[in-house]
């Protein structure tokens, strides 16, 4: 369904689409005891399905020079999102640290998280002025 909105030219509602898709796993989740080593797998696959949902769009309006860099790309995204939906669930048997310091370096983790998409998305909106894109 998401392939065929993005291949339609409705890319604003992929995102729409894969939060509801979200949603109803949050639904499912509540409603009967699925582990907890699931939900990694499955936002997982909820990123990959959107960065190919994103991918078919992009592929319908041009070809793709080396299409052979896209795999490992993806396989990349996949392993990266995996790790990061294990990470919390690592986290929730080991034992918190307790301090000042620990909670210095939970301060400055969590800004450094932060930072990540800010800079992405910064990094993009400099790109689209420079394009000639920008915001009126």
């Amino acid at each position: 369904m998401l392939v065929l909105l993005a291949l339609l030219g409705f890319v604003k509602l992929l995102g729409w689409g894969l939060a509801l898709v979200a949603a109803a796993y949050l639904l499912v989740d509540l409603a009967r005891s699925v582990p907890l080593a699931a939900a990694p797998f499955f936002g997982a696959g909820l990123l990959l399905a959107g960065e190919l949902a994103y991918a078919a769009r992009e592929l319908w309006a041009f070809p793709e020079e080396r299409p052979l860099r896209r795999v490992p790309w993806l396989a990349g995204v996949a392993l990266c999102a995996l790790g990061a939906g294990f990470l919390p669930i690592a986290a929730t048997g080991a034992r918190a640290p307790a301090g000042l310091a620990a909670e210095i370096v939970a301060l400055v983790a969590a800004c450094a998280l932060m930072a990540i998409p800010a800079l992405l998305a910064r990094r993009r909106e400099v790109a689209d002025t420079v394009r000639g894109g920008g915001r009126t």
